[in-house]
C-alpha cells in the first residue's frame, strides 16, 4: 500500500512541473505585449502537424464550428484558407492598433504571428537577430548545411559562394533550357499547320509542365556530364539502380515526408513492414543522388586541376560551384566542403522545382480564366517576336527577357496571389525589440518562433488601385471582389515617366521569395525560367479552358474560380488539380 503514497505523490510533482512551465510560458508570451490567442492542441506537435495538414477539410466537416474555429489556426496553412486579412477573426472585438499581430498560445509553447509589413521587413532584414528554424535541416539538409538552412557566419560563407554562381551566366542558360525543352516536350501539345488553324485539347499540359521545369533545373544543375535525359531508356549501369532523374525526382517528392528519415533506416526498413518498397526507394534514391553527385564533382575538381576551364562550355551550377569554392585555395572560411556542394545542389534543384512547377499551374489556369489578360500577354508577345517562323533557338535572352515586361509583371502578380509561401518562418536568437507601424514597441523573448503570414501581406490595403492608368483599355474588374484580392497584373506597371518600369512595392508587403539578405538566390532564376515558358506556350497558340458539354462561359469562369481556391499546403502551396481539368491550345498564327 505504500506504493499508492508514493504514485500520488510523483504524479502531483509532475503537474505541479507542468503547471508551472506553461504559467512561465503564459508570462513570457504576454510579456510580448499583443492579444493572446488560446488553442488546445500544441501546433507545434510534429504528429498534429503531419495529420491535420492532411486531413483538415475532414476535420472542418466533422468537427462544432466553435471547435474547428478554435484549432484550425494550429494546421499549417491555415492562412490560406482565411479571409484576406486572417488576424481579425481571431481578434474579434478588440480594438487594438495592432491587429495584425498577436501571440498564439498552445499548451507547450507558444508563437508570434504577425501580418505588419514593418515588422516584416525588420524581422527578415535583421538575419542574425531572427534564425533560420532548426526543423529546416531535417528538410533540405540531409548531406549538410546549405544556403537556405545556415545561419550565422555558417551562412555567410554558403552565401558569398552561391552568389557567384547564380548570376547573369545562369538566367541565360535557364531561358536557352526554356526554349529548348518546351520546343523538345510540348510540339504535340502545341500543333501548328500551314493553314494556322491547329488545336488539341489535353489534359497533360500540368504534367508536361512539370516534366519541363524539372528538365531545365537538371540542365542547368549539372549540364551534360553524362547523358541523363537518355537514362530511363537504358539499365542503370552499377552500382547504381535508378536512372539519375528518377532518383532525384523520388528524393525531390518525398522531401517533406519520407525522405525525413535518414537513409540508413529507409534502406534497412523490414520487409515485412508497411509500405516496405516505398521506404527502400526513396531511401535509395537519397544514396544514389549523394553518390552521383561526389562523382561529378570528383570529376571537375580533376578537370580544374588539370587546368580545364571550360569557359566555352554552357555553364552549370555544380561546376560553377565547384569552381567557386576551389578558388578558396582550401581556406575553409572561403570554401564549401563535397556535402556542402551536394547540399546545396539538392537545395537548388528541390526548392526550385516544388515553386517553379506551382507557379506555372497556376499561371496555366489564370490564363484560361482571364482571356482579357491572355489577349495583354499575346500583344506584347507579338511585338517581341513579330515574326513566329522565326527559329525559336534565335531568341535572345539579352533581348527577350528585359522587354516582357507585361509578361513579368503576369508571373509578379501570380506570385503575389498564389504564391508557393504562405508563411516564414523564423526564431529570435535572444531577446529582440521591434516597432510596429503605429509606433508601437514590442518586445520577443528568446528563442520566440516568429511566423510572418505572407497570404495577409499580400492581400493587404497597400495593394488597392494601384496603376490604374496601365490597365488595358477593355478590362472590365469584378466589382464585387475588392482591388487587393483581384488578379490585376497591370498594377505593376508604371505609367510612362515614372524612374522604374516595374512597380517597387512598399517593404515588407512583397515576399513571395523573402526579402534582405536572405531573399532567395533563385529569384531572378525562377522568373527568368516562368517568363520564357508563358513566351513560349503563347507565342503561336492561345490556351482556352476544355468545356464539359453544354457549359456557358460563366459555368466555365466559376468552374476555374473553385480550382483556384482549391489550394492544398505541404511545405508549400500548391494547386489541387482536380480530374479532367483540360485545356484547348489553339494556333493563332
Amino acid at each position: 500500500m505504500a506504493f499508492i503514497p508514493i504514485f500520488v505523490t510523483l504524479c502531483s510533482l509532475f503537474v505541479l512541473r507542468e503547471a508551472f512551465k506553461w504559467l512561465r510560458m503564459i508570462a513570457k508570451a504576454r510579456s510580448i505585449g499583443l492579444p493572446l490567442v488560446f488553442v488546445p492542441i500544441d501546433q507545434t506537435n510534429f504528429l498534429w502537424i503531419f495529420f491535420a495538414s492532411r486531413h483538415r477539410f475532414r476535420l472542418r466537416r466533422l468537427l462544432p464550428s466553435w471547435l474547428w474555429h478554435r484549432i484550425s489556426i494550429t494546421i499549417p496553412g491555415w492562412e490560406l484558407f482565411e479571409p484576406s486579412n486572417p488576424h481579425q477573426r481571431n481578434l474579434a472585438g478588440r480594438v487594438d492598433s495592432r491587429e495584425t499581430s498577436f501571440t498564439l498560445v498552445g499548451p507547450r509553447s507558444y508563437e508570434f504571428w504577425t501580418a505588419d509589413p514593418q515588422l516584416s521587413n525588420e524581422i527578415l532584414r535583421r538575419i542574425h537577430d531572427f534564425e533560420q528554424p532548426r526543423e529546416l535541416e531535417f528538410l533540405l539538409a540531409k548531406f549538410g548545411p546549405n544556403v537556405l538552412t545556415a545561419n550565422g557566419d555558417q551562412w555567410s560563407r554558403h552565401r558569398k559562394i552561391v552568389a557567384k554562381v547564380i548570376n547573369e551566366r545562369i538566367s541565360k542558360a535557364v531561358f536557352e533550357k526554356s526554349i529548348y525543352y518546351s520546343q523538345t516536350l510540348l510540339h504535340d501539345l502545341l500543333p501548328t499547320s500551314p493553314a494556322k488553324n491547329s488545336s488539341i485539347e489535353t489534359t497533360m499540359l500540368f504534367d508536361r509542365l512539370t516534366e519541363i521545369s524539372f528538365s531545365i533545373l537538371i540542365g542547368v544543375g549539372i549540364g551534360d556530364k553524362f547523358p541523363w535525359y537518355n537514362e530511363e531508356n537504358q539499365e542503370p549501369q552499377p552500382p547504381y539502380q535508378m536512372a539519375y532523374k528518377d532518383a532525384l525526382l523520388t528524393y525531390v517528392n518525398n522531401a517533406f515526408g519520407l525522405a525525413i528519415l535518414p537513409p540508413r533506416i529507409l534502406n534497412h526498413w523490414p520487409s515485412w513492414a508497411p509500405g516496405h518498397a516505398k521506404m527502400r526507394k526513396v531511401g535509395r534514391s537519397m544514396t544514389e543522388f549523394c553518390m552521383r553527385n561526389q562523382s561529378l564533382i570528383d570529376q571537375e575538381q580533376v578537370r580544374i586541376a588539370a587546368g580545364e576551364t571550360g569557359e566555352s562550355s554552357p555553364p552549370d551550377f555544380l561546376t560553377l560551384l565547384v569552381q567557386a569554392s576551389q578558388g578558396g585555395n582550401g581556406d575553409k572560411r572561403t570554401t564549401l566542403s563535397q556535402n556542402e556542394m551536394i547540399s546545396n545542389l539538392f537545395a537548388f534543384t528541390a526548392g526550385g522545382y516544388k515553386t517553379i512547377a506551382g507557379a506555372l499551374d497556376f499561371a496555366v489556369v489564370l490564363l484560361a480564366r482571364f482571356p482579357v489578360w491572355q489577349d495583354w500577354l499575346i500583344e506584347e508577345i507579338d511585338t517581341l517576336i513579330p515574326d513566329a517562323e522565326d527559329a525559336a533557338e534565335n531568341l535572345e535572352y539579352t533581348t527577350i527577357f528585359p522587354a516582357a515586361i507585361r509578361t513579368l509583371a503576369f508571373v509578379l502578380e501570380t506570385e503575389r496571389l498564389y504564391g508557393s509561401a504562405s508563411r516564414l518562418f523564423r526564431v529570435s536568437s535572444g531577446p529582440q525589440t521591434l516597432q510596429t507601424s503605429s509606433g508601437t514597441t514590442i518586445r520577443l523573448p528568446a528563442k520566440t518562433r516568429v511566423h510572418i503570414n505572407v497570404v495577409a501581406l499580400h492581400h493587404s490595403s497597400s495593394w488597392k488601385d494601384t496603376n490604374h492608368e496601365s490597365d488595358p483599355a477593355h478590362y472590365k474588374p469584378i466589382t464585387s471582389i475588392p482591388d487587393e484580392a483581384r488578379f490585376r497584373p497591370s498594377r505593376w506597371i508604371n505609367t510612362a515617366g515614372s524612374p522604374t518600369l516595374h512597380f517597387h512595392p512598399p517593404r515588407g508587403t512583397f515576399v513571395p521569395w523573402s526579402q534582405g539578405p536572405r531573399i532567395c538566390p533563385g529569384q531572378k532564376m525562377a522568373q527568368v525560367e516562368i517568363t520564357t515558358l508563358i513566351l513560349c506556350l503563347l507565342r503561336r497558340h492561345r490556351i482556352e479552358p476544355m468545356r464539359v458539354q453544354g457549359e456557358t462561359l460563366r459555368e466555365v469562369e466559376r468552374r476555374l474560380d473553385a480550382e483556384l481556391r482549391d489550394l492544398q499546403w505541404a511545405g508549400i502551396v500548391s494547386l489541387e488539380k482536380g480530374p479532367g481539368l483540360g485545356f484547348s491550345t489553339s494556333q493563332r498564327r
